[in-house]
């Protein structure tokens, strides 16, 4: 498979974090439960990643609630599933790994990168088109360095494209 996508309070409430919406384009303001694709093939491959560094994790960006992490699945033109996980904590300055499989019905998302090595935490937001899967029920996997954070229910359904 290709690649492709700090302080203790911060750590204890980033685990607990991970969230799932799907589908708004600029990831403020209200999500939908949906998520299309406009194809009923199986096509699932790593298509392409991208990483952008946010600010510093520090008490501060905790207290507002403006970093809370975030995973949006969203279908683009084609079908392609694109996965946005935002504000996602790593150390900072570190090159995050990203690589997804399709086992089944679970669709797991491994994000690989250094994690309480250096003291200090970055927020992070990966973006990674997955490709097409068929309409159905899945489990979206979500693991940090082979830690399984979480993992919920998607309901994958292609007459919901637009």
């Amino acid at each position: 498979m290709k690649k492709f996508f700090g302080m203790v309070i911060t750590c204890m409430v980033a685990l607990g974090l991970v969230s799932y919406s799907a589908a708004d384009d600029d990831l403020t303001g209200d999500t939908t439960t949906r998520v299309n694709t406009v194809t009923t093939k199986s096509n699932f491959s790593l298509l392409s990643y991208s990483q952008t560094t946010g600010a510093e994790v520090n008490e501060t960006s905790n207290i507002n609630g403006e970093n809370n992490e975030k995973l949006v699945c969203k279908v683009l033109s084609g079908g392609q599933l694109q996965l946005t996980h935002k504000n996602v904590i790593f150390d900072e300055g570190t090159n995050i790994k990203f690589d997804s499989q399709l086992v089944g019905n679970k669709i797991i998302i491994t994000e690989t990168g250094d994690y309480g090595k250096s003291g200090k935490y970055g927020y992070y937001t990966l973006v990674a088109k997955v490709g097409i899967v068929k309409d159905g029920d899945y489990v979206i996997v979500v693991k940090r360095n082979e830690h399984t954070r979480e993992e919920f229910n998607m309901h994958y359904d292609s007459t919901k494209a637009k």
